[in-house]
């Protein structure tokens, strides 16, 4: 099996005043072959994201929403919720615990899926490693 996007990513706009102003409309997978197994990413109808969560500053060179949309929709819902399901040969799955420095390397991983160039990625990757390294200290 080969990481996949295998659905549209269908979005709602809310017309709100909070930093996460689109939601997801439609239920949305990213498939992992990685990280020593088959891994699922289900993200539900209702999920709120604010796509990438990148600095105003940059957003000449980066702006919130691209290519990478559906990797920083999969990152959104693995930094708040923490878990993918673990699939085994025979269909089965588990809940699989993802920590925040997995969370930041499958959103690089998809975004390489997703056809982002290589410099963009690695800085999107930078920027998100440098924000969890500076505000979730364990």
């Amino acid at each position: 099996m080969v990481s996949s996007f295998r659905e549209p990513l269908i979005l709602k706009f809310l017309d709100t005043n909070e930093s996460k102003r689109f939601e997801v409309a439609s239920p949305f997978t990213y498939y992992i072959d990685r990280l020593g197994g088959n891994l699922k990413v289900s993200i539900p109808i209702g999920f709120r994201t604010d796509f990438a969560s990148v600095p105003r500053l940059f957003w000449r060179v980066i702006p919130p929403i691209g290519l990478y949309g559906k990797a920083a929709v999969v990152h959104d819902y693995l930094c708040e919720n923490k878990h993918a399901w673990q699939i085994d040969n025979q269909g089965n799955s588990a809940c699989y615990m993802v920590s925040r420095k997995e969370a930041d390397k499958i959103f690089r991983d998809a975004m390489q899926v997703l056809g982002v160039g290589k410099i963009k990625r690695n800085i999107m990757f930078l920027g998100v490693r440098l924000y969890s390294i500076f505000t979730f200290k364990k």
